[in-house]
């Protein structure tokens, strides 16, 4: 069987505050996303850092990479199968 379907990523939580980032579950039912690698992260165009738990499939961006008010944060994945996919998602900081 040939994997060519690409990743999901599906946003959780887009408004981010000092104790609950912007939380997005991104998975790939095929191949698989394991590693950080496999995945980016920009905020307003720019790369920014992020962190990846792939036990649970989420994605969370902190606060402290994101400006105060409303941002494009743009994620891309991945799977180990070559599959890529991008997602655009309005989040706001409080």
């Amino acid at each position: 069987i040939q994997d060519t379907v690409p990743p999901q990523i599906i946003p959780v939580r887009l408004t981010a505050s000092v104790n609950r980032p912007a939380k997005f579950h991104v998975y790939d039912e095929f191949s698989g996303l394991f590693r950080e690698r496999q995945i980016r992260v920009e905020i307003n165009g720019r790369w920014s850092l992020f962190e990846f738990d792939p036990e649970e499939d989420f994605v969370l961006v902190h606060t402290r990479h994101l400006p105060v008010g409303e941002s494009k944060v743009a994620i891309t994945a991945r799977d180990n199968a070559g599959n890529r996919k991008t997602k655009i998602f309005n989040v706001t900081r409080l």
